[in-house]
């Protein structure tokens, strides 16, 4: 059996919309997945970066983005 380990955040829109759609995605493998939260920001942070909200046009396009692709599932 493969085994997934699978780091998401909560706050982020697209690490929410995959943790919904990831067990209908796996079925029929044969696959364990262990999930691990993180704080994507803390990670950002340490390496001294912006996150995609933080950066106007970055947090226009990924509303607009995340919008559409959960309108789509």
């Amino acid at each position: 059996m493969k085994h997934i380990t699978f780091y998401l955040d909560f706050i982020s829109p697209y690490a929410y919309l995959a943790f919904e759609k990831l067990p209908q995605a796996l079925m029929g493998h044969s696959v364990s997945v262990t999930y691990k939260p993180i704080l994507f920001a803390a990670l950002l942070k340490h390496h001294g970066q912006l996150g995609p909200a933080e950066i106007a046009g970055k947090r226009e396009w990924t509303y607009r983005q995340v919008l559409w692709q959960a309108r789509q599932l």
